[in-house]
């Protein structure tokens, strides 16, 4: 990961909810600084790295659950 990319935060921190997408704007050791946008602005601060993730496995984790709940809901696979 690097400072401008786009990544998902998994769990909820600050009654953000989770699975919201967020931007880098800062790495630390074992932490990001990330910026969220909202109506009322944009909020940053400081998550664990563990709790984020790329914007491209955020997607294929949605899709593959998706994925799997229309194989099991029509019986093709």
């Amino acid at each position: 990961m690097y400072i401008g990319n786009s990544v998902y935060l998994v769990t909820d921190h600050k009654t953000t909810g989770a699975g919201v997408p967020a931007v880098i704007r800062g790495l630390y050791e074992r932490s990001a600084r990330i910026a969220i946008e909202r109506e009322e602005g944009t909020k940053t601060f400081d998550v664990p790295v563990w709790d984020l993730l790329p914007t491209r496995a955020y997607t294929a984790a949605i899709l593959r659950v998706c994925h799997g709940v229309l194989i099991c809901t029509t019986g093709f696979g």
